[in-house]
């Protein structure tokens, strides 16, 4: 049986763990920040915010093609957000995807 947590309980522990995202972030921890952001996205409902943190968690820690599928699996939620957009190009440049990156920009 498992623990059933109220919406102010997952709110704080939603906080807690941007807290160590932020911290693991500074200390060039991106594995750690990874961890963190992963835990709180799924608990914030799949929030925006904390889908961009855990893309950008990603990214630091070189791991592109991961991004992108983030991304692609969770269009819906970001799909507005520039700070994605340009996250994904960057993305498609580090994998050299040169020309599906020039495909997305044009299609912006």
């Amino acid at each position: 049986m498992g623990v059933t947590y109220d919406q102010p309980t997952i709110s704080r522990i939603c906080d807690r763990l941007r807290k160590l995202v932020q911290d693991a972030f500074q200390r060039h921890l991106y594995s750690s920040a990874v961890f963190y952001a992963d835990k709180c996205f799924a608990l914030s409902n799949y929030s925006p915010e904390d889908l961009y943190t855990l893309a950008e968690c990603y990214f630091m820690n070189r791991e592109y093609r991961r991004v992108l599928r983030l991304l692609k699996e969770h269009e819906s939620v970001g799909a507005n957000d520039d700070r994605l957009k340009l996250l994904v190009a960057q993305c498609l440049l580090e994998c050299k995807e040169y020309e599906e990156c020039l495909k997305f920009i044009e299609n912006l």
